[in-house]
């Protein structure tokens, strides 16, 4: 009898154990890794993502930021999240010749004037399921868009109009390069990692990145100080995205809560930038801002045009998209 309570009490105690050691399992968090391409100073938006998934799935999942170039390079963080890699990421997708309607994802210059803008043309206008379409292509699911800064350029010498940018040379890539190029400005791609340096020695003489704030926290402005108030995109979109292996080993549930996540995010940055463009432009820029006059516009507004006329003869992938975003600036007055 006493072996019997001997054998039974070293079975409870057993049991007791695998059940315990399977409750600290299950609390632990499953990691996922998550890089964008902006460095630490200007991720925010991806950020605030995910802070509400941790927040919204704490036990389950646990989102790791990394920022540019810290695991991945900008160039290859794309194909790092379709190879599972890096399993998350925000990506820019002109900044990738494979995604052949990449430039059309990231925003042609010219269609919209605002983010709320934008807002209709994801969501009403159908860009969100296009993008989404697009990069499933790609292993991708496509969480949605978070709106970055307007494009504007930022110089070692004044531009005030396109005059001034013969000669110069830009960083500037997609379809604002497409752009520039019509007009016989000679663009440079260079990744966003390297523009200080690309400025500071003089292998450019300006960029096209972002928005004030955004040449704040880069320190752009200081090689480059002068800066052009005319914005070529507004905004310039993002996409948060999620290699389709992870996204399948997630629940319903989990999965709802990241799109969730993705919307909420959308506006983080941009409104970020907005609210500093006045300041920044009466401080780090006072007395070096310029504006393109209204004959600059209209050949700007040209070349924009052609840009889309020229990418919607490439594919009838490519003449869906354009369709899309000459519908809106059609209703829209554009």
């Amino acid at each position: 009898m006493k072996l019997n309570k001997i054998v039974l009490l070293i079975c409870v105690t057993f049991l007791m154990n695998i059940s315990g050691g399977s409750d600290a399992l299950a609390s632990e968090s499953k990691k996922i890794k998550a890089q964008t391409y902006y460095p630490a100073s200007m991720a925010l938006g991806i950020e605030s993502f995910a802070k509400e998934v941790n927040q919204e799935l704490l036990g389950k999942i646990e989102l790791e930021v990394f920022v540019g170039n810290s695991l991945l390079s900008s160039a290859t963080l794309m194909d790092g999240i379709r190879k599972n890699i890096m399993p998350v990421g925000q990506i820019i997708t002109h900044m990738y010749p494979q995604i052949k309607a990449g430039k059309l994802l990231a925003g042609i210059p010219l269609v919209t004037d605002n983010a709320k803008e934008a807002d209709l043309l994801f969501d009403k206008y159908g860009l969100f399921e296009f993008t989404e379409k697009e990069l499933a292509k790609f292993g991708l699911v496509y969480l949605g868009p978070t709106w970055s800064a307007p494009y504007h350029f930022v110089s070692k010498r004044p531009i005030r109009s396109l005059e001034d940018l013969k000669g110069m040379r830009i960083r500037a890539i997609g379809a604002t390069a497409d752009m520039l190029n019509k007009l016989g400005i000679t663009t440079i791609s260079i990744p966003p990692e390297s523009l200080y340096m690309a400025l500071q020695n003089g292998e450019i003489d300006g960029a096209i990145f972002g928005s004030a704030y955004d040449y704040q926290q880069s320190g752009l402005f200081e090689v480059a100080p002068w800066y052009n108030t005319t914005a070529l995109v507004q905004p310039v979109y993002d996409s948060l995205v999620v290699s389709k292996k992870t996204w399948d080993s997630l629940s319903s549930d989990e999965q709802t809560v990241l799109r969730d996540a993705a919307k909420n995010a959308r506006w983080t940055w941009y409104n970020k930038v907005m609210e500093q463009e006045d300041l920044l432009i009466n401080s780090i820029f006072k007395g070096k801002t310029t504006a393109f006059g209204e004959a600059d516009m209209v050949q700007l507004n040209y070349a924009a045009q052609a840009v889309l006329n020229d990418e919607a003869i490439k594919s009838s992938e490519l003449a869906e998209g354009v369709a899309i975003l000459q519908k809106f600036m059609k209703e829209n007055n554009k």
